[in-house]
């Protein structure tokens, strides 16, 4: 009752930083922002001021003068800018309003699994310095094992692969806890700059890393003998070093693909090598789920299944996989006090 009560004074949020996009869920609103971590700044004097951030921000990429600098924050899940990254944050959440209420509110972060103690005490700092009444810290692995259904407060074995832009998380649950988890740097990313690589390499085609994303999303499938799709772009051809228009196709691609997908099997099978016989004989009878942005890629269900001889399964909505089980954490406050670190 007095829970209730308080929540008529107060907007509690969960935040979800990535290094591709941020994401805030309000409670008892839903999904309130879902933007690119990504800032525009001009220098004036002595002062850098935000020109603009988020989805405006992507219309400046290659196209900024001298005076403008285009920042990514969050690198590899990791903060590299902490002033750029708080300023982003304050002004994500006014926007979305999740500032209004004259409570200070309660902020849930979702924190990337695998970090160094100085890099998560760099976003521990930054929630200090907003003001807020109370952060609470979530691994990532187990907001995403949540918001994709999984078991993961039961005596049962999950396993739960979180492929995100800068970096692929593998985590293990059972009773609310990891019993073994691994971290890869291969992500998103690493498959876009995967393809500018094969493509110059074998085509001796030039695209940039915006493009590269396009055609991944578009046309991209982890299977070489997949479905056959094209997409029609500008390049510039290297032999000539003239632009021209060219039609690049799956398979084009799929050979690129194939070394850090190979990467993040790998971190697949170093997870499962560490636990007990009875965690693995949870494993194999319910099979591996995939969350994520990076999960989006078609055919990467196939593929992981093929390599490892394991089931293989799709969260719904894997790229909000992370920021749904933090947000199903705010309604959940015996299970949040069990497995969410506090820093008032």
């Amino acid at each position: 009752m007095f829970e209730q009560a308080w929540r008529l004074f107060r907007t509690d949020l969960a935040l979800d930083i990535g290094s591709a996009r941020t994401r805030i869920f309000l409670q008892d609103q839903g999904l309130a922002y879902d933007e690119p971590t990504l800032v525009v700044t001009e220098q004036q004097g002595r002062q850098e001021k935000i020109v603009t951030m988020g989805n405006q921000a992507k219309q400046y990429l290659g196209r900024c003068p001298p005076t403008m600098a285009i920042h990514h924050p969050v690198v590899q899940s990791i903060c590299v800018k902490p002033a750029i990254l708080e300023r982003y944050i304050k002004q994500a959440i006014q926007q979305c309003n999740g500032g209004s209420s004259f409570i200070r509110p309660k902020i849930l972060m979702v924190m990337p699994h695998g970090l160094t103690s100085q890099e998560r005490k760099t976003y521990i700092d930054i929630l200090y310095r907003l003001g807020n009444r109370e952060s609470v810290f979530v691994d990532t692995l187990l907001c995403a094992g949540l918001g994709s259904q999984l078991p993961i407060n039961e005596p049962i074995g999950s396993i739960l692969v979180h492929i995100g832009h800068g970096s692929t998380q593998v985590g293990i649950m059972t009773l609310s806890g990891l019993a073994a988890s691994q971290r890869t740097t291969v992500g998103g990313a690493s498959i876009n700059q995967a393809i500018v690589s094969h493509l110059q390499k074998e085509r001796q085609l030039e695209i940039g890393l915006h493009l590269a994303s396009a055609i991944k999303e578009s046309i991209g499938n982890a299977e070489v003998h997949g479905e056959s799709r094209s997409y029609p772009c500008t390049v510039k051809d290297t032999t000539t070093n003239q632009f021209r228009q060219v039609d690049i196709t799956s398979q084009d691609i799929a050979q690129g693909l194939y070394p850090p997908l190979q990467q993040i099997a790998s971190a697949i099978r170093k997870a499962v090598s560490t636990v007990s016989p009875e965690l693995c004989a949870d494993i194999i009878q319910q099979g591996i789920m995939l969350s994520g942005g990076g999960a989006q890629l078609s055919g990467v269900d196939d593929f992981l299944s093929s390599e490892l001889r394991l089931p293989v399964f799709l969260s719904d909505q894997p790229h909000l996989s992370s920021i749904k089980g933090a947000g199903e954490l705010l309604n959940n406050i015996d299970l949040l006090d069990w497995i969410g670190e506090e820093n008032g």
